[in-house]
C-alpha cells in the first residue's frame, strides 16, 4: 500500500512510501527475534560501542537527516537541535549503561530488608510510534533502553 507524504507547510504531496504488509512485518520481526540471542550475549561494553557507532552514523548523515526532518516536521531551525538531542542521548546511554546494568544493590528506605535481583535481558523486538514533534529523539526514549 502506498502512503502519500505531505509537506506540513503547504499540504502538498511531496512523496510516497510503501507500507509493509503483514507478511513483511512477520518476516522482519522473526529475523530480529532470532538475532536477539547474539545481541544479549554481547557484554554491555560492546553494546555501548554499537550505540556510539550509531551516533557516529547519525552525525555523518546530519545534513540529509536534517533535511528529512525539516520536510517531515516543517521546522528548519529545530532540525539540527533534534539531531543533537538524539546523538547526545545515544552518548549518554552508552556512558551510563555499564553502571546501570551492573545491578548493584542500593538499600532502600521504605523496605530496607528487600533486596532486588535484577535480570537484564534485551527485548528482541520493540515497536515505536514516534510523536510528530521531535520524532528522532523521542523515538529513542523507548528504543535505546529496550
Amino acid at each position: 500500500m502506498k502512503i502519500n507524504l505531505r509537506d506540513p507547510r503547504t499540504g502538498a504531496v511531496d512523496g510516497t512510501i510503501t507500507a509493509a504488509n503483514p507478511d513483511d512485518v512477520a518476516r522482519i520481526t522473526e529475523r530480529l527475534r532470532s538475532a536477539q540471542a547474539t545481541w544479549a550475549a554481547k557484554p554491555i561494553e560492546a553494546r555501548a560501542q554499537v550505540l556510539l557507532a550509531f551516533r557516529a552514523a547519525i552525525e555523518a548523515e546530519t545534513p540529509s537527516i536534517a533535511a528529512a526532518l525539516e520536510r517531515d516536521t516543517g521546522r528548519r531551525a529545530i532540525a539540527h537541535q533534534e539531531i543533537r538531542g538524539a546523538t547526545g542521548s545515544l552518548a549518554g546511554w552508552a556512558a551510563q549503561a555499564p553502571h546501570l546494568m551492573a545491578g548493584d544493590w542500593v538499600q532502600g528506605r521504605s523496605m530496607p530488608h528487600v533486596q532486588p535481583r535484577p535480570h537484564f535481558v534485551p527485548y528482541p523486538v520493540v515497536g515505536v510510534i514516534s510523536p510528530w514533534n521531535f520524532p528522532l529523539p523521542l523515538s529513542m526514549i523507548a528504543t535505546i533502553p529496550a
